[in-house]
């Protein structure tokens, strides 16, 4: 279990000029395991809201917010079922400029596993990194 005050540092260590929005006050970690596991449940939730692809009225922040939603909704029913899970879930929205360029806006999700921050794109449901440059351009992160 991590507190907002750790994940505020450990995601400044990794994106150094980010703003970073942590709402609750203590977080579980995820396994890597547990994301493979969804990324059928991600598909299925898509394909119900209509959102087979990205379009201009469903794009990246779009497919990161329902990863993240999904997400919390997974907490919640382990929370039905387990006493001591910590108030949020180490799961987020990235908000980077793809390459560092300033007009090339990207979002993602960032999950803080077991081993580690890591990025992952909700658009095709895999695992991602980033460049140095994307690295240095990511202003927002919202937990």
């Amino acid at each position: 279990m991590l507190t907002s005050g750790q994940i505020t540092e450990e995601l400044r260590a990794v994106y150094p000029h980010v703003d970073i929005y942590a709402l609750d006050a203590t977080y579980n970690v995820v396994s890597r395991a547990a994301v493979d596991a969804y990324n059928e449940e991600l598909s299925q939730m898509l394909f119900a809201a209509g959102a087979l692809r990205w379009s201009e009225q469903f794009d990246c922040e779009d497919f990161a917010a329902c990863a993240w939603a999904l997400a919390k909704q997974k907490h919640l029913a382990a929370a039905r079922h387990q006493g001591d899970l910590a108030q949020g879930v180490a799961v987020g929205m990235l908000c980077y400029r793809l390459d560092g360029a300033p007009h090339r806006g990207h979002a993602i999700n960032i999950i803080r596993t077991v081993g580690g921050w890591m990025t992952y794109e909700p658009q095709t449901r895999r695992w991602t990194t980033l460049n140095p440059a994307e690295n240095a351009s990511a202003w927002l992160a919202l937990l």
